[in-house]
């Protein structure tokens, strides 16, 4: 007979650790999940992913990040990869009235906010146009947001969530990190990494 096992909720990193195990030995994935029990998370990760560099072991520490009020610009670069999975705040549905700059880019709100300023008006504007089209209320509000969002400045807060795997996460912060950012970017990017 065969077994089927899923498993959920489980640290990603003692995730990691049961298919390290499990694709090392043809015992039983029950068997491999008592002797976790036993191991505290981030030990067996240390070991054999970080000491040893079984690269392949964190594609399977599986994690999700949600990044919350980064400028779009960061946001962008965190996107620019092919093994990008997640969904960032859409511009097209979030009232331009509701956009800000960025916390990370508090010492530029002054040369910031007036371009925010001007894509809600630029999104007032066409409300009221598109109202009196007699578009309806929904296909309004989606309408004015795309002839509007293309005004907002790239330092406006946004947020994303980021599915990934150790591997990808550390190998695409690293690119991102050996490329040229402001001194505020790469150190967010530092923190960012100390937190995975």
């Amino acid at each position: 007979m065969t077994n089927i096992v899923l498993e959920t909720n489980r640290h990603p990193e003692d995730s990691a650790m049961l298919q390290a195990l499990y694709s090392r030995s043809a015992k039983s994935v029950e068997e491999h999940k008592e002797k976790l029990k036993n191991t505290p998370s981030g030990t067996f990760m240390e070991t054999y992913y970080v000491g040893y560099g079984h690269a392949s072991i964190g594609e399977c520490a599986q994690f999700v990040l949600f990044l919350e009020d980064i400028p779009i610009l960061t946001a962008l670069k965190i996107q620019e990869t092919p093994l990008y999975r997640g969904q960032e705040r859409s511009t097209r549905y979030v009232e331009m009235d509701k956009m800000r700059v960025s916390p990370l880019l508090d010492d530029q709100k002054e040369e910031l906010q007036p371009r925010l300023d001007l894509a809600s008006e630029v999104y007032k504007f066409h409300t009221v146009r598109l109202t009196q089209d007699g578009l309806p209320p929904k296909q309004v509000h989606v309408a004015a947001c795309d002839l509007s969002r293309g005004f907002l400045p790239l330092g406006t807060a946004t947020s994303l969530s980021w599915a990934t795997d150790i591997r990808t996460f550390r190998d695409h912060v690293t690119a991102i990190l050996c490329s040229e950012l402001p001194p505020w970017e790469r150190a967010w990017f530092l923190r960012l990494w100390e937190v995975v």
